[in-house]
């Protein structure tokens, strides 16, 4: 079907009033025509988005005509309102006009926060670490480029798990909390001697009670002897006769070592227990239960107190302030946890030196958690902390609102390179960039074509990429 152009446009302008020649009551159109998708121009719709549409006119499709209505001089409807953009939209006979707005300021959530200046939104991201509820998370991520609250930044943020200790640790991967179980079967540190038992991971975080055979018994008597029985302690009798003490005397066979005349013959003595004699019967005096042995028994740094138990023997309990020698490790503390010296991450952020600047939290010495250690942001360079290196971010066309009117130079200062109506900048790659960006050229009219446009304008001869 043949239709000008100039008729179309014509038969929008008049829809409300008696019908133009040639705009449907004519012989070269057809009222009511399905046009299909994309005809609003010509006047005729299948729904409202086939007509133009403007912040300053309401647009409706009835009878598969498009309606347009002027909106009143004064603000833009909401709709046509973009939030958060530090501008507004005014109408002037049905004309938008926008014009600075700061009070529009962005709203960017719990870890960040939303400013403007002189008409563009700027987004200052929230302190690595800094509280915050939202989205399910508790710790704001520092982020310069996606400020957002997330579950964690390390391992110590996840304060909703039981604490590490040695069949469970703490893990944070990409923000979110989980917990590491140590293998089944790995021995804990701290042991209750002489039990015929071996406490020792499950697998699963907690703790079991395996048999242990080889941790016999002793009940410092000579004539009795110390065995375990599948995981229980047991001290049968010794033959009558067996010898005893320091070897010259012997045993009577119901677990007693006779023919004693000074304790010195019953055999050595320890700190916690020391020999008797009387009625030419050996026994054994023990030294109460908690009295620390003295240093020569104990072992430094193993988080450990050696005690007697006051059954002649020596026991462990836990000493936390009995802490392990440095492992040399920046990133990682020297504590004990329940008599087990242990290795946890320093603080993430924690100054270090060995392979970067930064403690990531876990363990590791990375170059940065966050982009602002890698520096300030300007119009022209966005600081990225990606995998905990530092990188320079291009930035958004929709947060680079200075690209209307100036470009990047390769040292990342603006230099004037675009007119207004281009959005495209002036890059560069390679290992030597220009100076500055070359200027364009704006025509004295603009030119209405893209390929006229490309003829008037004298472009940089490379490209600028993100470091």
């Amino acid at each position: 079907m043949w239709r000008k152009s100039w008729v179309a446009v014509a038969c929008v302008s008049v829809m409300l009033g008696a019908a133009a020649h040639g705009c449907g009551g004519g012989d070269n159109t057809v009222p009511n025509e399905d046009m299909g998708t994309g005809d609003g121009a010509t006047g005729a719709c299948d729904d409202v988005s086939d007509c133009p549409q403007s912040a300053c006119v309401m647009t409706d499709c009835v009878a598969s005509r498009c309606v347009l209505t002027t909106v009143a001089d004064g603000p833009a409807p909401e709709t046509a309102q973009v939030a958060g953009d530090c501008r507004a939209i005014t109408c002037t006979n049905g004309q938008p006009n926008t014009q600075i707005d700061s009070d529009d300021v962005p709203a960017p959530g719990d870890c960040a926060v939303g400013t403007c200046n002189g008409g563009t939104p700027i987004v200052t991201p929230a302190p690595l670490g800094q509280a915050c509820d939202e989205n399910g998370g508790t710790v704001c991520n520092g982020d310069n480029v996606t400020p957002a609250c997330v579950g964690c930044n390390a391992p110590a943020d996840c304060t909703d798990l039981p604490e590490d200790d040695e069949c469970q640790t703490r893990t944070c991967v990409n923000h979110v909390c989980g917990q590491a179980f140590t293998a089944a079967g790995t021995v804990l540190a701290l042991q209750a001697p002489r039990d015929c038992r071996e406490v020792q991971c499950d697998g699963s975080g907690g703790v079991t009670s395996a048999v242990d055979d080889t941790d016999l018994p002793d009940d410092n008597n000579d004539c009795t002897g110390d065995v375990c029985n599948a995981g229980t302690p047991a001290h049968p009798v010794s033959d009558n006769g067996d010898a005893c003490g320091d070897g010259t005397l012997t045993c009577d066979g119901a677990g007693q070592c006779v023919g004693c005349t000074l304790p010195s013959q019953c055999g050595a003595e320890t700190f916690c227990a020391t020999n008797t004699c009387a009625a030419s019967v050996c026994g054994r005096a023990f030294t109460a239960a908690g009295t620390v042995a003295p240093m020569n028994l104990q072992d430094p740094g193993d988080c450990q107190s050696q005690i007697c138990d006051g059954d002649g023997g020596l026991a462990p309990i836990a000493e936390d302030t009995d802490t392990p020698q440095d492992d040399g490790d920046e990133c990682t503390l020297q504590t004990c946890v329940d008599g087990a010296p242990m290795f946890p991450p320093a603080l993430i952020d924690t100054p270090c030196a060995s392979g970067g600047s930064f403690c990531d939290g876990a363990g590791a010495c990375v170059g940065c958690n966050a982009g602002s250690q890698c520096g300030t942001d300007t119009a022209c360079v966005q600081f990225a902390c990606v995998t905990n290196a530092c990188a320079v971010a291009r930035p958004s066309r929709a947060r680079a609102k200075w690209r209307a009117t100036a470009s990047c130079s390769a040292a990342g200062t603006p230099a004037v390179c675009s007119p207004p109506w281009m959005t495209r900048t002036c890059r560069w790659t390679g290992t030597t960039a220009p100076a500055t960006c070359a200027p364009r050229v704006r025509p004295a009219i603009r030119p209405s074509t893209r390929a006229a446009r490309a003829a008037t304008e004298r472009r940089c001869a490379t490209t600028w990429v993100a470091a």
